[in-house]
């Protein structure tokens, strides 16, 4: 077994329907930069968050033991010598005796690269009850005709996040627009998008960022944009 192999590996777990996220533990014998000090090494690694518009600020985690009770956040160090799309964070894991389970909590930040597009709190109704409403039909006025299905929208919301809509819905003579050329599942999650500022299919999707560039959509733009290019380095580095 090779010296850097490691003891549990966790497959890459999802957020935001992209695999960003996995964790391993690995002898700490076998990482020279950490060679001093004794124990284990917790990694976690975190992959392609560029398709999602953020990246990653600090990471802190607490240990929990049965009859102790949890520990204070302590933040995971750099790993040296990182690839430029892969970001590791280190925490050692003391070799002394702990009472199993032990839990680990991991507290993740994360800052915004994309403008706009950010996390904060806000009422989560608002943009469900939104695209409730278009999927009810509860007082639409304008339908997408998208290889065969039907999707049934407000044309003041259209209006407010497309400038290309906006002039197309000023003819009030339109009441329909068909598209031929989107697949209606992408379709969907573009209009999912502009009712509620929220991906559900991963950014780098060739028709979604079709879709944002014909109609507008600056923010999933740029987000399709930072995916698309980033994900050409990547695949161009490792046929190199």
């Amino acid at each position: 077994m090779p010296n850097d192999f490691p003891i549990i590996s966790e497959n890459m777990f999802e957020f935001r329907n992209e695999k960003v996220f996995s964790v391993s533990l690995h002898c700490n014998d076998a990482q020279v930069e950490h060679k001093d000090l004794p124990g284990f090494l917790l990694i976690l690694t975190s992959l392609n968050l560029h398709k999602i518009g953020i990246q990653l600020s600090k990471v802190s985690l607490t240990l929990t033991c049965p009859g102790m009770t949890e520990s204070d956040p302590t933040e995971m160090l750099p790993k040296p010598m990182q690839p430029k799309d892969q970001l590791q964070k280190v925490f050692v894991l003391p070799t002394g005796p702990l009472p199993l389970p032990v839990t680990i909590t991991y507290y993740i930040q994360v800052n915004e690269c994309v403008p706009n597009y950010r996390y904060e709190l806000v009422d989560l109704l608002c943009m469900t009850q939104l695209w409730f409403a278009a999927r009810r039909r509860q007082f639409t006025d304008f339908e997408f005709l998208v290889s065969g299905k039907v999707f049934p929208a407000h044309r003041a919301v259209l209006a407010a996040r497309s400038p290309v809509l906006a002039n197309l819905l000023s003819q009030s003579e339109v009441e329909f627009l068909r598209i031929d050329d989107i697949d209606s599942h992408v379709f969907e999650n573009f209009l999912h998008f502009i009712y509620t500022g929220r991906l559900t299919i991963s950014a780098s999707h060739a028709q979604l960022q079709l879709a944002a560039e014909r109609y507008q959509i600056e923010t999933l733009k740029r987000l399709c944009q930072d995916a698309t290019q980033e994900s050409e380095v990547h695949e161009a580095t490792l046929i190199s």
